[in-house]
């Protein structure tokens, strides 16, 4: 499971979900939208899994005190302490080098970190024997060594945060377009999902998305809800 933002919870469940068959809960950085519904997803029934996460700056915490604000001694939601069983990987986002993050079996996830501001962020890659999978997570895609990272994977979730007009803070933060289509093509992507949609309408989204098919010639798909893909 990767990231665990707004309305997470009720998703969850509407897809019949259960922690019970989560070995991994990947999140790639500590925005309210990608982690604030953590400790809901983990009411009641609690689990045991890894959990992986960036490292601290600035304002905001390593993983591990993150998970101890919200389950330690004194955290919020501390009464969820005994349910939880967690074994904590911290990925360097700093590092230059992309890092092994779990392996089960011949599955392998790898984070490595990307450009998102002052934000410690990561990207997740997993790789199965015959098919690849990449989330490219908020960046502004700046760090061409992220199109090594995710070279010739069958399947690049991106999150299409910004218009191609978008300027200051927005643009520092999240690529545009045309930025992510460069990046799908050089990496030589089999197949682009769009999420983590923030448009202002469906003509707004329709032009991000005619400018990202200019850049990137291959399979490309709008995510929904509850939407699923039969991995081959």
């Amino acid at each position: 499971m990767v990231d665990a933002g707004s309305g997470t919870k009720d998703q969850f469940h509407r897809a019949n979900a259960n922690l019970d068959t989560i070995d991994l809960i990947a999140l790639s950085h500590l925005h309210p939208d990608h982690s604030a519904e953590l400790p809901a997803i983990l009411w009641t029934a609690g689990g045991s899994f890894y959990l992986s996460g960036p490292t601290p700056a600035g304002v905001f915490p390593s993983i591990e005190n993150f998970l101890d604000s919200m389950f330690g001694p004194g955290g919020a939601f501390r009464i969820l302490a005994d349910r939880i069983d967690l074994e904590v990987f911290t990925v360097d986002t700093a590092a230059a080098n992309p890092v092994d993050v779990w392996r089960e079996g011949n599955i392998l996830v790898r984070g490595t970190g990307v450009p998102h501001g002052d934000v410690p962020t990561i990207g997740y890659r997993i790789d199965f024997p015959d098919v690849s999978i990449a989330f490219t997570s908020d960046q502004n895609g700046s760090n061409p060594s992220f199109i090594d990272f995710i070279q010739g994977v069958d399947y690049l979730v991106i999150h299409l945060a910004s218009s191609e007009d978008a300027t200051g803070f927005i643009a520092e933060l999240h690529a545009k377009p045309s930025v992510w289509g460069q990046m799908a093509t050089a990496a030589d992507v089999g197949h682009v999902i769009v999420s983590h949609i923030s448009t202002s309408s469906p003509q707004a989204l329709e032009e991000s998305l005619t400018i990202l098919r200019s850049n990137y010639s291959g399979a490309l798909t709008v995510g929904e809800d509850l939407m699923c893909f039969e991995l081959n």
